[in-house]
């Protein structure tokens, strides 16, 4: 592959994500900046939705909904021996699930809202307008309770990717005087707190044109760099990373391994993209 076909490459992922934040801008000047009405939530988790529809394997599905199990066993295992009488049945209701097709019917469909097995699950990902504090303890939450009763449901999966995106970052997160807020920090140490460590943390926290990945459960590391150099030259990376990220952790094989990145990632690849889920 040569230098042109990089660059055109690197182009057209870079028109995917600006298309996101576009059409996100155009939906917050069409009914006002300050309207925090629930269809602005719903619009952004239609928008990322088509995003990867569009992107991802044919194989899998990209709905929103709950994820259920439906016996007392071992999932893992067929074992017949019952799961504790506190087990919950299902998850709190998440944004977006990816979730396999191929090898598993939804127990429950009705047109893009699911009902589905935990075997079934690749990825989920919780979607937010403005990522401010109280928004990234919510999603958080939802992703370390939904982590939680996997793991006590007994159904390990070691690729399961969980992650948040956000179209823009509040401002009690935006760093001032250091790199990142002590606020992604303390939210992450929370959650771990609160399950007793048994829990998963998203990998990925991207509120554009930011992003976060940490290490660790619970957190002993960030790394926090741009989707897009602070003068706007050069690719915006944000789709191309999380459609790479996707394939990496569940195996769909890599998607865009090889395109340019920012200085500031491209330094850094080797030790970011060798990161592995941090086990129980």
């Amino acid at each position: 592959m040569n230098n042109c076909d990089l660059l055109s490459l690197a182009e057209f992922y870079s028109a995917e994500a600006d298309a996101l934040q576009i059409k996100y801008r155009q939906i917050e000047h069409l009914i006002g900046l300050n309207t925090h009405s629930p269809s602005e939530g719903t619009y952004c988790e239609a928008l990322l939705k088509e995003f990867l529809r569009r992107s991802l394997p044919r194989h899998v599905s990209v709905d929103n909904g709950f994820i259920r199990r439906v016996m007392d066993a071992d999932l893992s295992t067929g074992s017949k021996a019952p799961l504790p009488t506190d087990a919950d049945i299902v998850t709190p209701q998440l944004d977006i699930i990816i979730h396999d097709t191929d090898h598993f019917a939804p127990l429950f469909r009705s047109e893009d809202f699911v009902v589905v097995l935990p075997e079934s699950v690749r990825a989920v990902i919780e979607v937010k307008k403005c990522l401010d504090r109280s928004k990234l303890e919510d999603a958080v939450g939802r992703l370390a309770k939904t982590t939680h009763m996997l793991r006590k449901w007994r159904f390990e999966r070691n690729q399961l990717f969980t992650g948040i995106f956000a179209f823009s970052l509040g401002g009690d997160l935006s760093p001032k005087n250091k790199p990142f807020s002590d606020s992604f920090r303390s939210v992450f140490q929370n959650a771990v707190d609160e399950y007793g460590g048994d829990c998963e943390l998203p990998y990925l926290t991207m509120a554009l044109p930011h992003f976060a990945l940490q290490e660790g459960n619970p957190p002993e590391k960030f790394d926090h760099l741009r989707t897009l150099s602070e003068d706007g030259e050069g690719p915006n990376v944000a789709s191309q990373f999380l459609v790479f990220l996707l394939s990496h952790f569940t195996s769909w094989g890599g998607q865009g391994r090889s395109l340019p990145y920012p200085d500031a990632l491209r330094s850094r690849r080797q030790e970011v993209f060798r990161v592995s889920r941090p086990q129980a």
